[in-house]
């Protein structure tokens, strides 16, 4: 079941249930409508339900799931771009899931940790933890978690340009997937594949390897044209990923008419499912487009939409370069007082950016020792 088809059953579901059902049961469905919203890509939606799911649990005293609402609540955050928040709501429940012993919850909890210390920079920390994550798959045997802890390490590594672990990892991740049967998270994992073929291309750029990072590039797009449809509403939201990251492809390798097409897919198909990160990046793409095609005034207003789209939604990393580009567009367009006032908007956001996950690793370094100094990471397994 998609992500999308699952928050409507859960609405349903949580609309049907009884007057007598227990807070309990209200608020592992609330849970659930959280992570679902999350996944989806809508995770303030998904933060309305999390606090639902707080205060029952706080009013009845119910540990166990007021860890599961704090897990919702990371994913949320996460998905938000507040990875502190992440960070701070994950290791809550790390601390909730650990006192009932519940060993593969800790390990998801532990997993979207993980993703958020990659994303400040805290790449140690991020495999320190997928390496616990690992520990508790083999212990308990549980092929979900382990795929979902080497999809992630996939990603960490290779944007530590680890590329050759990061491949085995993703490659594992697939093989766990299919051996049983949850089909349905393939494409997820084929698009970080297919980023990993993405970052050695850029990678082989920098060497001068022009026809290198050519193949690369096509290998990348041909995983993905290839990721068979899924059905129903389930591939509405796995094409508008897929359809977004083809668009980047296909612009670093200058075939901006299939780009621009598949921008205008994926923006569709955002403002369909009201997936603001994927409306703004399509947005973004076209932009460049244009940019690179000398279409100066509509690069401008695609640009500026970027920007206000992002400030609403608080992304700050697509702020950033929208402030970027359009430097070069006002640059291209002679008019040098606008392109050095956006030139230096971006590299005051690109420095405070810096500040703020310096700061944000320390404040993590010390609640990594407060929280695992008492509840440690899984051992070797046995």
């Amino acid at each position: 079941m998609s992500d999308q088809a699952s928050i409507a059953d859960l609405q349903q579901r949580l609309a049907a249930l009884e007057p007598d059902a227990t807070p309990g049961q209200r608020a592992r469905l609330l849970s659930q409508l959280a992570t679902a919203c999350a996944r989806a890509g809508l995770p303030r939606e998904g933060l309305d339900a999390v606090k639902d799911a707080l205060r029952l649990t706080g009013a009845h005293g119910l540990l166990h799931e007021q860890a599961e609402a704090l897990n919702a609540a990371s994913m949320c955050h996460y998905f938000r771009g507040d990875h502190m928040m992440a960070i701070a709501s994950g290791l809550d429940a790390y601390q909730g899931f650990s006192r009932s012993g519940a060993l593969v919850l800790m390990g998801h909890a532990l997993t979207t940790i993980a993703a958020s210390c990659k994303e400040i920079g805290a790449v140690d920390l991020s495999v320190e933890a997928l390496e616990g994550c690992l520990n508790i798959a083999s212990r308990s045997g549980d092929a979900f978690l382990e795929a979902r802890s080497r999809n992630t390490l996939g990603i960490v590594l290779g944007e530590s340009e680890r590329f050759d672990g990061a491949e085995q990892h993703l490659a594992i991740a697939m093989r766990c997937l299919e051996s049983i049967g949850a089909v349905a998270y393939l494409p997820k994992v084929a698009v970080n594949l297919g980023a990993v073929f993405k970052k050695r291309a850029e990678s082989a750029m920098g060497t001068g390897d022009e026809a290198g990072a050519e193949r690369l590039l096509r290998r990348a797009v041909a995983l993905l044209e290839k990721i068979p449809p899924m059905e129903g509403e389930a591939s509405l939201f796995e094409r508008a990923d897929q359809t977004i990251v083809l668009a980047e492809y296909y612009f670093l390798l200058r075939e901006f008419g299939a780009a621009r097409e598949y921008a205008n897919e994926a923006l569709e198909l955002g403002r369909k499912l009201k997936l603001s990160r994927v409306v703004i990046e399509s947005c973004l793409y076209l932009g460049r487009i244009q940019l690179a095609g000398k279409e100066l005034a509509g690069a401008e207003s695609s640009l500026k939409q970027v920007l206000d789209l992002a400030r609403a939604a608080e992304l700050r990393d697509l702020q950033l370069l929208a402030h970027r580009y359009l430097a070069d567009c006002y640059a291209a367009m002679g008019r040098s007082v606008d392109a050095e006032a956006q030139a230096a908007t971006a590299a005051d956001m690109s420095l405070a950016n810096r500040a703020a996950n310096q700061e944000a690793q320390r404040e993590v370094r010390q609640l990594w020792e407060q929280y695992f100094s008492r509840h440690p990471l899984i051992g070797p397994a046995s």
